[in-house]
């Protein structure tokens, strides 16, 4: 399984220093988002082409 959570932790937790490392800022995820729902789009639009062509044939 492959998911993200938001926990929002200090520098006395004892991950604090492991998750730092693998952290992004908010801007960051904005970032992410803005680019998946882009990708989202581009696939969406080549699915509606494959359709439109299987219907043709």
């Amino acid at each position: 399984m492959i998911g993200q959570a938001y926990v929002e932790i200090g520098p006395e937790d004892p991950d604090y220093q492991r998750l730092l490392a693998e952290s992004i800022s908010e801007e960051e995820m904005a970032e992410k988002r803005r680019r998946w729902r882009e990708d989202d789009e581009a696939l969406r639009a080549e699915f509606e082409e494959f359709k439109a062509r299987q219907a043709e044939e």
